[in-house]
């Protein structure tokens, strides 16, 4: 009988997680670009052939929306 007040109460703050999270992406543009540009070099893995064919290390592919 309360998990619909559970439910409806837990929608704001979430929502509030959210928003904050969209407007914190573009705001803080620098640190997440480092973030993305480390992560799509692949340059924290060990180094297996297998795998380091994936690594997009062009900048072109960087800026690439």
């Amino acid at each position: 009988m309360h998990t619909g007040a559970v439910k409806a109460g837990s929608v704001p703050p979430m929502a509030a997680y959210l928003t904050l999270a969209a407007f914190g992406n573009p705001a803080d543009h620098d640190s997440n670009f480092d973030f993305a540009v480390h992560g799509m070099n692949m340059d924290t893995i060990f180094e297996v052939v297998k795998r380091m064919w994936r690594a997009a290390e062009s900048p072109a592919l960087r800026h690439r929306p």
